[in-house]
């Protein structure tokens, strides 16, 4: 089965020493058959974000099979405002993450506000971390208050997942990816409480094994039909394959 993998990370973070490249993560796509996938830098989610936005730009060029993903951080909004406006102009970047900075803190409203109302102008993903209650009642705050654009919470709520859920069943511009807990009740709960069409297959490479995450999906009561939509078409048309877009 095909698989577009949404979440994984290339290079070194302010505390993992082992680097890993754009060579690394196409062999690991192929170990797992997967297509393409949606990436950032580890230094840009860990300390720095814009020598890590640089990084990848320079990292990916010319990889049709990698997406770039860039970091904007609320403690830094014109810094961030400068690298989305430089990024997502290039087609190669499938969105940002909204980060606030800090190690396990998740962003809120108040804080990303300025960033997503600049961001506005650009017909892409923002992607927010959420592991735990407060963080996905956040997320679902964030996307409630910008319906038109579509969000993508990661981690799927953590061990919190069955809120996680809730809040996707409320903001109907909210995508959940299922790298995170790995209950194996999370994928049907989530199913049938937001339909087959929001739910996109993230790894969370190379911080967790591809096959923890494959397996979560593969072994979850859901048909086969429906296993692809989360694997592959889902993530086709949240990037705008379907609407032609390159």
């Amino acid at each position: 089965m095909a698989i577009i993998d949404v979440r994984t990370q290339t290079g070194t973070g302010a505390i993992w020493d082992n680097r890993t490249t754009p060579a690394d993560l196409l062999e690991t796509l192929a170990k797992y058959s997967a297509s393409g996938c949606i990436v950032s830098s580890t230094l840009a989610n860990t300390c720095d974000f814009q020598t890590g936005n640089a990084q990848l730009k320079r990292e990916i060029e010319g990889q049709q099979r990698l997406l770039g993903c860039a970091v904007v951080n609320t403690a830094h909004v014109e810094e961030s405002c400068r690298d989305m406006h430089q990024y997502l102009a290039a087609k190669n970047f499938a969105g940002v993450i909204v980060s606030s900075g800090v190690a396990g803190k998740h962003v809120t409203l108040d804080e990303c506000s300025e960033i997503l109302n600049a961001f506005r102008r650009f017909n892409k993903i923002v992607f927010l971390e959420a592991r735990n209650r407060e963080a996905v009642a956040a997320v679902k705050e964030v996307a409630l208050a910008f319906p038109t654009i579509r969000f993508v919470m990661l981690s799927m709520g953590g061990d919190d997942w069955p809120n996680a859920a809730a809040a996707a069943s409320k903001a109907t511009n909210l995508y959940l990816e299922t790298s995170g807990n790995l209950n194996p009740n999370k994928i049907k709960y989530a199913y049938d409480m937001v339909g087959p069409n929001r739910l996109v297959y993230g790894s969370n490479w190379p911080y967790s094994d591809p096959a923890l995450t494959i397996g979560l999906v593969e072994d979850s009561d859901i048909s086969d039909e429906d296993k692809k939509r989360v694997f592959e078409l889902n993530a086709l048309r949240l990037l705008g394959y379907d609407r032609g877009q390159q």
